[in-house]
């Protein structure tokens, strides 16, 4: 009897035809440590990378601006550093569900991301304000 090898856990062909199919990234607070590799990047149908609250660091794939149909984006309370990927902003919306938070508390919190912002960002993305106990907006200034 021969035996059948596994099946792979991702498609073999990861082209343009055939993009990876995730499309949701959730991990809150569950001690992920180490940096986000590049090939993240290839999961252009991904609609949510949330990830707050864990030791991810180094700096963020510049090819996540791949993520066109982005509607979340959360790395608060990590170690990011260098620029923030250019994401689909414009068509991102700040809701409680949706939209794109930064940082923990106003001076930056743990994140340090590089100026300039993207465009876009400072329009959608917020940070946490320790004054009003709530998420208020990103500014230039938070840049390092």
């Amino acid at each position: 009897m021969a035996r059948r090898r596994p099946a792979p856990l991702c498609p073999p062909d990861h082209s343009p035809t055939h993009p990876p199919t995730t499309a949701s990234s959730a991990f809150f607070g569950s001690n992920l440590v180490g940096t986000v590799p590049a090939s993240a990047s290839a999961f252009v149908n991904l609609t949510n990378f949330y990830v707050p609250g864990n030791k991810l660091g180094g700096a963020f794939p510049l090819g996540a601006s791949a993520w066109a149909k982005l509607a979340r984006f959360d790395v608060h309370s990590n170690l990011f550093q260098g620029p923030l990927p250019a994401l689909p902003f414009a068509s991102m919306r700040q809701t409680q569900v949706s939209g794109c938070y930064l940082m923990d508390h106003p001076d930056g919190g743990t994140n340090a991301f590089s100026c300039p912002w993207p465009v876009g960002a400072t329009d959608l993305c917020q940070k946490f304000s320790s004054f009003t106990g709530g998420w208020v907006a990103l500014t230039d200034a938070d840049c390092k």
